[in-house]
Parts: C-alpha cells; structure tokens; sequence
C-alpha cells in the first residue's frame, strides 16, 4: 500500500517494528495546523473510516469522515490496540499501534485539518504481492480533543484479497437469515430484518469496517416471505410475510435506525406473502401481488393477488391502487432508469370452468410513474418463477434463472433475457452454466458486470439444493462467464453491492447460514 511513499510489501515488512510515538513527531504538523486558524480543536468530533475495495494488484479507497475544520490523524497497523501513551502524551488510547505512523506522515490526507464537505477519499496502490492475500490492516482515526488526540473513530478491518476470489467475514452473523433482502443504512451499516430467530422476529446490522454483527431492535411481529424496502428519509418498511405458523401478515411495522426502534403503521388492504415492494420516485411504496396461503407452493399459486397499494410515509398508511392484468407471487419486480417499476413472471393460475389451474407465468408490464397506470402486457420469452432481475447500466432489465416446467413438475432455468424499455420486448441471451433460481444479481460498477452468485438447484420447490457457482454476466456480449465459486453453496442469500467491485452474501440456505462471503472482482 504506497501513496508516492512505502510499497505495500514494505509495508508488511515493517509489521515487526514498533516504535515509540515522542510528541515531537507531530509539532511541527500540529503548530501549522493550529496556526491556520482553520479549526475548533476543544470541540469532540464525530469521526467515521471505512474503505471500497482492495484488491491487490489494485487500490484501496479510505474513506475518513470529520465535521469540517477537525485536525485529525489517520493511523494504520496490522494489531490491534490498545496503545496507550502517558498523560503528559499528546496522544491518548487507540485502538492501534504505531508501527506505521510513517505513513501518517507521508500520505497528506492522513493527518491534515478536515476540508469541506467533510469526507477525504484517498486512494492507495497495492502492490501485486500475492503474500498479500487475507491481509488485515487496522486503520483508525484521531483527533485533538482539548489539546491532546484522544477522539477515536471507529476501528476499521481493511482485508487484502486477491481479483477473482472469496473470502469469509472475520465474524459471521448472529442469526440464520434467508430470502430477504440485505439494505444499506443511511450510516453504511448493513441490515437483515427478519426471517431469523426463534420466530422470524431477529434483526441485525453487519458493519462493512470491522465485518462484524451487532443485534438490532426485534420486529413486534416475525416474519418471513415478507419485504424490506429503505425509505427517502432513511427508515426501513417492513411488509406483509408469513409468520411460524404460515399464517400470512397483512402487518406492517416501521424501523427507525437512529432510536433502534419499531412502530407499527396502518394495515394493509389485504394480506400477502411473496409480494414485491418498489420505493417510487414520490416517496411511496408500490406493493404489487403476493399470495394469501403459504400452506402449499399450488395453493400459493392459486391464492396469488392481482391486487396492488401504495404505502404513504407522510400518512403512515396504505391504500389501494391499480389492478396488474394477471395475479403473481414470488414475482420480480425492477425499478426502471424512468422511476417506472417493471414486474413480471412468478406463480399464477388460469382459470377453467371457474377452477383455478396453478401454472407459472411469462407475462411482465409496467406501473408508470407519470399516468400512475399499468402498461399494456408483454410475453417474455420463458415461463420463470422466483427469477432474479436486475437494472443494467445501459437501462436494459437482465432476467435470469428462475423455476420452470409446471409446479407440479418444476425445473430450474438457465436461461436469460433482457428488457428493453425503448422498444418494451424482451430477447433471449446466453445461458448459464447451470439452470438455478433464487440467486442475487449484481451490477459491478467498476465493469458494469453483473454478479451472479450461489442459488437453487434440483426439481423441487419446498427443498431446493444449493450450488456455489458464480458466474459474471457482461452486458457488452450478453453472455455468462463462470469465475470463482463461492466458498460453500449457498441459496436464497442476501446480498448486497461494497464498492465498485466487491459484493458480500449473507445467510441463505446452504452449507454456512451464517456465513458473510466477500467477494474480490
């Protein structure tokens, strides 16, 4: 790790060393900072360090954040403190050592006066050492506090990992979650609501900084096959679902992550479970589908909702909306560059002699934000339940996988297609390399790939069997390339986006529920 100073192979070589800290080494950093007269430095600051990506070979972003005008300091080490100084020290307690201060001292970012907006991105070579693999570097900051740097933020885990593998969390979650979706807090911690615990009721946060878990505030109400949807002032909406004894909710309860609290908003207009949850542009939630019975996935089929409603923040209530042209459950639903939400796929029924027949559905359209109308219907090219979908960079809709057949002979899918919402068709594009539902899809930023990680196999709906194969899907040939796999199978894990090119997996069914796999693009 150099930044116009030491390599990263120095770097690991000076993990023996660890030199005192005299005050001396910061005066003259510290009289020139003070002189500016740009800082309140008796003022305690709220300091945060995370990084995006390191891969070695590569670079490492810090992300170190301060109120404007702090003078802090940004230290690096491979252990853990505590190191603590005397009290006549400049420096308190961290949780540190010294061992590289030199870098401090090098790199101008690390121990400056925070500028303007009050976030310093700095970005740093790693050098292509293969020795590097699984790396730990401990970085935090510090800043003066009454004459002595004695704030600490919090103590960031930055792991080295080579391009093209996995690796695990330093600690795995608290809970055993599954199929549900993993969201990010306004303040980067990563949250899994539900679908863990005695009753479906635990709730946790994952910090990307120090890959490790913490217990947050139990839903009123367990539940799984419900959704998770972030509203635009930062609170989390929890629907619908089934509870342990598969009844299906028609609850909704409300997180507020600054009090770590759950309050309950107005029902529902109909209970459902397998539904999807689209935040809309407004500041609404669409809710679209579901089922009203969970007992059997045939009667789930012919239990689907053609029903939607919207979810009102400013009222804390739902009302109806517009009915879809068919009933879906385990659907997917994809919000367009437009804000539009395109929906499509899942279990449905026909109707013969008023007898409801269970059959998977190929038919998709669109709620449009500008008419608050639904589009006309358009066949996709396969019948797919439980198929993953995601928004490309190029605005085209990449469907992929899902469950095929009949439910009463279900198969897995390899195949794909994309959407295009200029020209609203779909066209078929490469295959997998094997047929499985249930897998996140996600876009990669630094290569607009799409990672496709984990899923479903076998014939059967109830007990899918879990593979760990990844693939990477490039949107420039529409085509699946297989890399890495995972480190155990795993299926119907969340999943979520760290950086430009890493990705990190949580829970899921499979060989290591608890499990945190990261991924290095």
């Amino acid at each position: 790790m150099n930044a116009s100073s030491p390599s990263s192979a120095q770097f690991v070589v000076r993990s023996s060393r660890r030199p005192r800290l005299p005050a001396a080494a910061l005066a003259p950093w510290l009289v020139a900072a003070l002189a500016g007269g740009a800082l309140t430095p008796d003022a305690a600051a709220q300091l945060h360090v995370s990084y995006r990506d390191c891969d070695i070979g590569g670079t490492v972003d810090v992300v170190m954040t301060a109120p404007v005008g702090t003078l802090y300091a940004t230290i690096a080490s491979l252990t853990e403190g505590p190191t603590c100084f005397g009290p006549k020290h400049l420096v308190g307690c961290l949780d540190v050592d010294f061992a590289f201060i030199d870098l401090t001292l090098t790199i101008p970012s690390w121990f400056q006066v925070m500028p303007a907006p009050g976030t310093v991105v700095e970005t740093l070579d790693i050098d292509n050492d293969p020795l590097l693999d699984g790396l730990v570097a401990n970085v935090q900051m510090t800043s003066l506090v009454n004459g002595k740097f004695t704030e600490k933020s919090n103590l960031c885990k930055v792991i080295f990992g080579t391009p093209d593998s996995w690796h695990h969390s330093l600690a795995p979650l608290i809970g055993d979650p599954a199929a549900i979706p993993a969201i990010e807090l306004d303040d980067g911690r990563i949250a899994l609501f539900g679908a863990a615990g005695a009753t479906g009721e635990a709730c946790e946060a994952w910090e990307p900084w120090r890959q490790v878990s913490s217990a947050l505030a139990s839903l009123a109400t367990g539940r799984g096959g419900h959704t998770v949807t972030k509203l635009q002032d930062g609170r989390v909406l929890v629907c619908g679902g089934a509870d342990v004894n598969l009844v299906v909710l028609g609850s909704a309860e409300l997180y507020d992550p600054l009090t770590d609290s759950w309050t309950a908003t107005g029902a529902m207009t109909s209970v459902r479970a397998g539904h999807t949850a689209s935040l809309l542009p407004d500041g609404r939630v669409l809710i679209v589908g579901g089922t009203t019975d969970v007992s059997d996935p045939l009667i789930g089929a012919t239990s689907a909702l053609k029903t939607t409603e919207f979810y009102d923040p400013v009222t804390n209530s739902f009302a109806a909306g517009p009915n879809v042209q068919r009933a879906h459950v385990a659907h997917f639903a994809t919000t367009l560059a437009t804000g539009d939400v395109l929906i499509g796929g899942g279990g449905s029924y026909t109707t013969i002699f008023g007898i409801r027949i269970p059959a998977i559905d190929n038919h998709a359209q669109a709620f449009q934000i500008a008419t608050g109308t639904w589009t006309a219907e358009v066949a996709m090219k396969a019948d797919r339940a439980a198929p993953s979908a995601v928004l490309l960079a190029d605005g085209r809709v990449l469907l992929a996988g899902g469950i095929g057949g009949s439910l009463t002979n279900p198969t897995n899918l390899a195949s794909s297609e994309t959407f295009d919402p200029v020209t609203a068709k779909w066209t078929s594009r490469g295959a997998m390399s094997g047929g499985r539902s249930g897998m996140p899809l996600l876009v990669l930023p630094g290569t607009n790939k799409v990672l496709v990680a984990g899923g479903a196999t076998g014939t059967s709906v109830t007990t899918p069997v879990p593979t760990d194969l990844v693939e990477l899907f490039d949107p420039a040939t529409n085509t699946f390339a297989v890399v890495a796999p995972l480190p155990e199978a795993r299926a119907g894990s969340a999943a979520i986006l760290l950086g430009s090119n890493h990705a990190a997996l949580f829970g899921g069914v499979g060989g290591v529920p608890t499990g945190v796999a990261i991924y290095h693009d």
